[in-house]
């Protein structure tokens, strides 16, 4: 029961976030520490990198035919007439143009916290301003390709303006995500 107890102490004072129980040693030997690792970095990427996985799986289908102008009004349109049925066409049109660039700047508003949260992680090694520029690269990249995937579907267009919108709403959504931790520990 002794050895039980010296493991568990071993592995939290090694900073390992899972103990691995070899009864009959009291000391962790190399494969335990090995096994350990390899949870941990599953757990890592469970945890933060697949959720960004995902985010940029929903993005592409986004930029899909099935989010089309055309669709989309199919939607945004008779909702508008049912709540206010004496809008005009030009209304219409300026709330649907508006109401999609708003979706551009939350799915990307969304993608730049995944991304700095998937950077930053359990360790602090990594500083804030590096998370916030890897993140930012990587968003940007993103976003030229999404527009070049939405030049290739024929209901959609490419825009650089588009580019530029997803980016002020990373760029937002990473300023945040940087200025958080600081405050927490200004508080402090």
């Amino acid at each position: 029961m002794g050895s039980f107890f010296r493991r568990i102490i071993v592995f939290f004072i090694s900073g390992q976030n899972h103990v691995v129980i070899i009864i009959g040693t009291a000391e962790p030997n190399d494969a335990d520490i090995a096994t350990c690792k390899e949870v941990k970095s599953i757990r890592y990427l469970l945890n933060y990198w697949i959720p960004v996985f995902f985010w940029m799986c929903f993005i592409f289908w986004m930029s899909t035919s099935t989010f089309s102008s055309q669709n989309t009004a199919l939607i945004i349109e008779p909702i508008l007439r049912f709540l206010m049925p004496s809008i005009s066409q030009e209304m219409i049109n300026e709330i649907h143009w508006t109401f999609r660039k708003l979706a551009h700047v939350g799915e990307y508003f969304i993608f730049g916290i995944l991304l700095f949260r998937a950077f930053r992680g359990d360790s602090k090694k990594l500083g804030i301003l590096k998370c916030a520029i890897f993140s930012f690269i990587i968003l940007s990249v993103y976003a030229a390709s999404d527009e070049f995937h939405q030049s290739c579907v024929a209901t959609r267009t490419a825009s650089l303006n588009d580019v530029g919108i997803d980016m002020f709403g990373g760029i937002i959504s990473l300023g945040i995500s940087a200025l958080l931790p600081l405050s927490r520990w200004s508080v402090r």
